[in-house]
């Protein structure tokens, strides 16, 4: 089990969004209960699954509904997601207000590593876990009750009480005198009826001076955090110092631990809701100017930042809320460089506005982008009807590409149509994929389904444009490897041809004049032709022959040649895809 002490502690952690309550021990994942413990789940509550039997079951999970199976959290349901030291926060049940650690160490792998999760934070009852006398040299006082009025400090042994002759309590009045004689540093000793402490000065400037000289001089140890603050507090009834509650806290601290080095950082503390606890720092400004809200790591800052605001909470997300007077106004954040105007980001009316500035100076800024109030995004168009909505003067293009050069034959570009929305482990989508072949210039697209099985390719389109269905590889203009129906005829018919006579690879009819002449007819290859193709060559005269040639080295019924040499006379041939024709 791990603690946690300080920030710097908190902030080297990963922290996921709460879950509503925690297991006690297994339960089973794919007939979820409904309820755990005390708390009865509703649907889409989050829950911190740690005491399964094998461990690599468990996780962050969320709930379906009774009988239903659980499902791993999106923010919790993969390797990158689920980090050794990530933290959570349960907020009812068995474990209400309480955060657990992920112990494990990495690397992980989601489903085979057993997970272990520990309380991170122990929580103490000073009022019953704590009795007796704390010793100075454990952080407490060695007293178990103070005289009412009092200033004490510790003498030179670290133990005996000594009183200060310029710090004097009125305890009828409840005010402090504060007096001294350095210039710019103390009071004259005077207070007014209406204040419990004054500072003043008739010298120069009222100055307060907090000095802290812990570590001062030593030239070695801690002396990161080094420095004073000033806390302000009040009271809101009449049970007053019972009530009495410390609001908030301004402090100056070393920014780090060189001796010689006197960067220091300016920090401010606020007290949060509930039981006075340590008052949590919001806001540090460091020692080069940086702003930080919500965190004290000055180490994220992008180069050039002047603020960064993160969350402070594990249940909360940073943000910045920059609000006009009515509906209607703009609220906008004005993006620039010195003399240099570079963009707007504006919120108006329920929608968010993407502005650019096309030209060089402080001039307006253009419009580019818009997302509605619906959800639509549109781009140069300020009425999206569609959830994305792309308009241009002269064409819409959208452009997806890779970083970097795609190598041959790679999948390099995809637009996906899915219809699950929240489960995407099951791989049901349809999709359009660009892809290389030869060389990273040449390039087709595929098309790809999905049936009952994993999404498969159906068509594609070859860079040569030749449509392949059914095959990878299509040889023409449209391949389909299987059965196919048409509307009409695919093939080519050919007719009144003359002299030296070409059959094509789409002809399916040549017909002849040889009223003039000679007809010589050259077929295809047989061995480039498909196996099973069916050609008709037709005398559509009378006079001379129509010769029928095969390719070298192949036959026609076993001969080089067919002669037709009746008036319209015709014959059909069939190709068996290797080296010959048969009459049929």
């Amino acid at each position: 089990m791990s603690f946690l002490t300080t920030f710097s502690d908190e902030a080297s952690k990963t922290y996921k969004d709460a879950a509503r309550t925690a297991t006690t021990g297994p339960i089973n994942l794919l007939s979820a209960p409904a309820s755990i413990g005390s708390v009865s789940l509703n649907l889409n509550d989050r829950v911190l699954v740690k005491d399964q039997a094998n461990a690599e079951e468990n996780g962050i999970y969320v709930f379906k509904g009774a009988g239903s199976p659980m499902v791993r959290s999106t923010d919790a349901n993969s390797d990158r997601e689920v980090l050794p030291n990530m933290l959570i926060s349960v907020s009812e049940g068995d474990y209400e207000d309480k955060i657990f650690e992920l112990t494990t160490n990495g690397p992980i792998s989601l489903g085979v590593t057993p997970l272990s999760f520990g309380l991170a934070i122990l929580p103490i009852d000073l009022t019953t876990d704590v009795v007796g006398v704390l010793p100075v040299a454990n952080g407490g006082t060695n007293k178990s009750s103070w005289t009412e009025g009092r200033v004490v400090f510790a003498g030179a042994s670290g133990s005996a009480l000594t009183e200060d002759s310029n710090l004097n309590w009125d305890n009828s009045n409840k005010q402090l005198t504060v007096q001294g004689s350095q210039a710019n540093s103390v009071a004259d000793g005077t207070i007014p009826s209406n204040n419990q402490v004054t500072i003043r000065n008739t010298a120069g400037d009222a100055t307060l001076y907090l000095v802290n000289d812990d570590q001062v001089n030593a030239g070695l140890g801690n002396l990161i955090n080094s420095g004073s603050a000033i806390e302000l507090s009040g009271k809101w009834n009449s049970s007053f110092p019972t009530s009495h509650r410390t609001f908030g806290r301004i402090g100056a601290f070393k920014e780090n631990n060189i001796d010689a080095d006197t960067a220091g950082y300016l920090a401010l503390y606020t007290q949060q809701t509930g039981s006075p606890v340590k008052i949590p720092e919001r806001m540090r400004i460091t020692s080069s100017g940086n702003v930080l809200i919500g965190t004290t790591d000055a180490s994220l800052y992008t180069t050039g930042a002047l603020l960064k605001v993160a969350s402070s909470s594990v249940s909360n997300n940073a943000r910045i809320e920059i609000r006009g007077s009515t509906t209607t106004d703009q609220a906008a954040l004005d993006l620039g460089a010195g003399a240099q105007r570079n963009g707007v980001i504006a919120g108006q009316d329920r929608n968010l506005l993407f502005f650019t500035n096309s030209a060089a100076g402080l001039g307006n800024v253009t419009e580019r982008m818009r997302i509605t109030s619906a959800g639509n995004v549109g781009i140069r168009q300020t009425n999206p009807e569609s959830p994305l909505h792309v308009a241009e003067t002269t064409k819409g293009v959208i452009t997806v590409s890779k970083v970097g050069n795609a190598a041959a034959n790679e999948d390099y570009a995809e637009i996906r149509f899915r219809a699950i929305q929240d489960n995407y482990a099951v791989p049901g989508y349809a999709s359009i994929v660009a892809f290389t072949q030869s060389a990273s210039d040449q390039n087709g697209l595929k098309f790809i389904t999905r049936n009952a099985s994993t999404p498969a390719e159906r068509m594609r389109i070859t860079r040569e444009g030749n449509v392949g269905i059914g095959t990878a590889s299509p040889a023409e203009k449209l391949e389909v490897a299987g059965n196919a129906k048409a509307e009409g005829l695919l093939l080519q018919s050919r007719h009144n041809l003359t002299g030296a006579v070409t059959v094509l690879s789409n002809d399916y009819y040549v017909g002849c004049n040889s009223s003039g002449g000679a007809v010589t007819v050259a077929l295809q290859s047989a061995a480039t032709a498909k196996q099973g193709r069916k050609l008709v060559i037709k005398a559509e005269s009378s006079l001379a022959n129509v010769t029928i040639n095969a390719a070298a080295g192949e036959t026609i019924d076993g001969s080089a040649s067919h002669v037709l040499n009746v008036s319209y006379e015709s014959v059909t041939l069939v190709c068996n895809g290797a080296n010959a024709w048969f009459i049929v």
